[in-house]
């Protein structure tokens, strides 16, 4: 049982501090609240995966700043 609200705190924390486009932060944030036990799972297995392959690390990326 702590386990579970250890991870549904965590990932209301994560999709907090995330940088989701639009209304996927409301959504995840909502499906997690009002549904914790489903909403947490889906989170863990989908949500992540979503959000890791948005940051990809590109370390030669042209940069171009303004003046």
């Amino acid at each position: 049982m702590f386990l579970l609200f250890g991870f549904w705190i965590w990932c209301m924390l994560d999709i907090l501090t995330s940088r989701y486009r639009g209304s996927e932060k409301l959504l995840s944030f909502l499906l997690v609240v009002f549904a914790p036990v489903i909403g947490t799972i889906i989170y863990l297995l989908l949500g992540r995966k979503a959000k890791m392959r948005k940051q990809t690390f590109r370390p030669f990326e042209k940069r171009t700043f303004s003046r």
